[in-house]
């Protein structure tokens, strides 16, 4: 019987002691959160963002660059293609 009651005493303290702490815990994340944000620069993006963007992109193949003489021979080939639709176009 006394060690039940024994028992109940140190639960109660102890849970007594859980509920400061919660209560000390809130207080300073309140007061981390404040500091944070007079540290915090205006303009800069927060930490997730940024982590986010870091992500390896799949970056796209450059593409060779053309000679004037490719060039040349792709207008042509455009132009004779727009020219046959044109004259489907007009039957």
């Amino acid at each position: 019987m006394k060690s039940q009651k024994a028992l109940e005493r140190a639960l109660k303290a102890l849970e007594a002691e859980r509920d400061r702490m919660d209560s000390q815990r809130q207080k300073l994340d309140g007061q981390i959160a404040a500091i944070r944000a007079m540290v915090r620069r205006p303009g800069r993006r927060p930490a997730a963002v940024v982590a986010a963007a870091a992500a390896p992109v799949k970056r796209r193949r450059k593409r060779k660059p053309m000679s004037p003489a490719q060039k040349k021979a792709l207008s042509e080939a455009m132009k004779r293609r727009w020219a046959e639709r044109k004259k489907k176009a007009a039957k």
